[in-house]
């Protein structure tokens, strides 16, 4: 494999990666106790084994599955790009952000 290759896998890589940290912040800050795996994939009607292949980068979350996961957190689906926030802010913080943001909208 050419280095520019394995460079390109390793970038997919991490971006799931990062996706599926974001997935497991917002699930354990969820109403400031966290929900458990099966709790969110009841939610969001899929299995608890996705949830928990998501976190780790197992499983690749689709378009549709990040939107049903943006649409139950009450945030948005940008959210779970690593280009929204840099990787070292947690969810919430980007929680907080996304409720001072609402509350200045509605002023």
């Amino acid at each position: 494999m050419k280095k520019r290759q394995r460079a390109m896998t390793r970038q997919t890589v991490d971006i799931y990666k990062w996706i599926g940290e974001r997935i497991r912040e917002f699930r354990m800050t969820r109403g400031g106790t966290g929900i458990s795996q099966d709790e969110l994939a009841e939610a969001i009607e899929t299995t608890a084994n996705t949830i928990s292949r998501w976190e780790t980068a197992t499983y690749k979350p689709s378009v549709l599955d990040l939107e049903k996961l943006a649409g139950f957190f009450g945030v948005p689906v940008m959210l779970f790009s690593p280009k929204s926030s840099p990787p070292h802010r947690s969810a919430r913080c980007s929680l907080r952000l996304v409720v001072c943001m609402r509350r200045i909208s509605k002023k």
